[in-house]
């Protein structure tokens, strides 16, 4: 059975499903250049063809997420969305309910009774309609569409690749159908939903509403607000923000702080950016981290046995923060975060999902993430050539970059095949020494970025132990950049580029398995100076998808200024006035 799965959603994209396997896939924003592309992703679809070496002809069907009242040639998977709507009405009541009795003025009490119907109303009739229209487009393919839940795309796409027969699933972000959390069962190749949170009572919309009411950009920019945690004191703005959310062990399920008068189901938080100017912006994000971090370990506490295996996906499990909270203090044996986490993971969600309702499917570890294009030499040079550089060939290239390194040089790497999902991880990658404390302001200059993280490290498998504390027995989940680690005191006296004030940082472990041109780089550096570890911040400019292909390379290349440039065996050297010097 061949499955091409389809996500629509923000960072939309494709994949392809052969046999319960995940052979090809990649997100619709590094082929069409729109960050966070929202629509159909007709750019992924063709490559993952053609990467799968398949045409439309050999598809047997069509896997989406969200949800479609059933119509020929598509089948909603229902997995009982009517009592939800119908909890969702209760929900509805239970909040007017609420904020009814509460203490909030007359005026307050209309405004919110008004937003939270509005938003019902959004729910019940918008969203299901904007799905509905788009999922309909794919029936120009003339093949069976078959439709899954959000949570539960977001929850095989987390199962299916943690090679945890036997775990449990859990799912948060901003909202999806009736939804925004989900907590499943994993066992024997089957998922089984077990408990769930109303779209309501949205820890994504808690934590976007903050990112907005800070001046950031909500689902898009909370990493921001996770950076500025570390540098403010959470005990002053806590007395307001643990009103926002909470969890409710009655209900099992996160519950907003409607009657409060501070909870929005939605981004849009007047009453909120009005006590935010009351606070540093510091001490805000400091607040909204903890109450974050607490009502989610209250939750998995009293939800998931002691000693369980966890898998998560959806877009709160970017906050890597968060993921070090729940592996360190739940209480469980073991944490899996699905690396492309965010909707951008739904398509491969979607796909093996249906596959494992026609035949069982034994999950397995996900494996390489290195699964988007590849460029031979003959087009990277054409590309220099015309780009107007000049360039050297290197047959080992891995050691000419170690040197530049070594003498405090930055270089722009693309190699190989595309990262999947939203993290680089060394081939389309920025590469710098990490004992310079000062390279997040000025590299972040070059970029046009503004972030308040220190930059993450790619650091040797070998010395794993060298550079982080418990990483010992969990050094898989460093793999990919999905949690943070306590550095060691050698890690922070000879990185302190890139450990944050909280003495964390988020490591991608590089062995010579996972990446061996890479792990050739760290070995080689690591013997000309005595450090393990490397810079290694993704390749692209501000408000830019990661690089893909040797042009989108070479635009980056020139509009950063900086100087070296390797691509695949060339290195390139901008020789202009107005280079950057490291």
């Amino acid at each position: 059975m061949i499955i091409l799965g389809i996500s629509y959603l923000s960072d939309a994209g494709a994949c392809i499903v052969k046999n319960g396997k995940l052979v090809s896939v990649i997100n619709e924003e590094r082929l069409n250049r729109v960050k966070l592309f929202y629509g159909i992703p007709r750019r992924s679809i063709e490559w993952v063809l053609r990467d799968a070496g398949i045409s439309m002809k050999d598809v047997d069907v069509i896997a989406t997420q969200g949800y479609c009242s059933s119509e020929d040639g598509i089948e909603f998977i229902n997995h009982g969305l009517d009592a939800e709507v119908g909890l969702m009405r209760d929900k509805f009541s239970y909040v007017e309910d609420k904020i009814s009795k509460s203490c909030l003025s007359k005026d307050l009490k209309a405004y919110k009774l008004k937003e939270i119907r509005e938003r019902y109303e959004h729910e019940k009739h918008v969203v299901f309609e904007r799905n509905i229209s788009l999922i309909r487009q794919f029936k120009k393919f003339k093949k069976p569409i078959k439709v899954v839940e959000h949570h539960m795309s977001h929850a095989a796409s987390a199962y299916y690749a943690s090679g945890w027969d036997d775990c449990y699933v859990m799912t948060a972000d901003g909202w999806g159908e009736m939804e925004s959390n989900i907590l499943c069962r994993g066992s024997k190749g089957r998922i089984e939903k077990i408990a769930l949170s109303n779209s309501f009572d949205s820890l994504g919309y808690f934590y976007g509403s903050v990112t907005k009411a800070l001046g950031f950009i909500p689902h898009r920019h909370e990493g921001k607000v996770l950076g500025l945690a570390a540098l403010g004191d959470a005990d002053r703005a806590m007395p307001w923000m643990r009103k926002m959310i909470s969890y409710n062990g009655v209900r099992k399920a996160f519950e907003g702080g409607f009657e409060a008068g501070l909870y929005a189901a939605k981004f849009e938080n007047t009453r909120l950016e009005e006590i935010v100017k009351k606070y540093k912006r510091e001490d805000v994000a400091a607040a909204a981290q903890r109450v974050l971090e607490r009502v989610v370990l209250e939750y998995v506490n009293d939800l998931i046995p002691k000693g369980s295996k966890v898998t998560v996906a959806g877009g709160i499990f970017a906050n890597v923060l968060l993921n070090q909270k729940i592996r360190e203090k739940a209480g469980i044996k073991d944490l899996f975060v699905y690396p492309q986490m965010g909707d951008g993971g739904m398509s491969a969600g979607s796909a093996l999902y249906y596959y494992a309702l026609q035949k069982r499917l034994k999950p397995v570890k996900i494996g390489s993430l290195y699964r988007g294009p590849k460029f031979g030499d003959r087009e990277v040079l054409s590309e220099i050539r015309r780009f107007g550089y000049s360039s050297s060939y290197h047959s080992d290239i891995e050691v000419r970059i170690a040197e530049l390194l070594k003498d405090n040089n930055c270089i722009m790497r693309f190699a190989g095949r595309m990262e999947y999902g939203p993290r680089a991880l060394g081939n389309r990658t920025i590469l710098y020494g990490t004992m310079d404390r000062t390279v997040n302001d000025w590299l972040n200059k070059a970029l046009r970025r503004s972030e308040f993280m220190p930059f993450a490290p790619a650091t040797l498998w070998e010395a794993a132990e060298k550079c982080y504390r418990r990483i010992a027995n969990y050094k898989e989940r460093a793999l990919h950049m999905t949690t943070t680690f306590d550095c060691t005191p050698w890690m922070k006296k000879h990185s302190p580029g890139v450990v944050h004030v909280d003495g964390t940082a988020r490591p991608q472990l590089v062995s010579r398995n996972s990446n061996p041109s890479f792990h050739k780089i760290l070995t080689q550096y690591y013997r000309l100076t005595g450090n393990p570890s490397l810079i290694n911040t993704s390749f692209n400019m501000h408000e830019e998808p990661i690089v893909c292909t040797p042009n989108d390379a070479l635009r980056a290349f020139r509009d950063s200024g900086l100087k070296y440039l390797a691509m695949e065996n060339y290195l390139v050297v901008n020789d202009k006035d107005d280079v950057l010097n490291t």
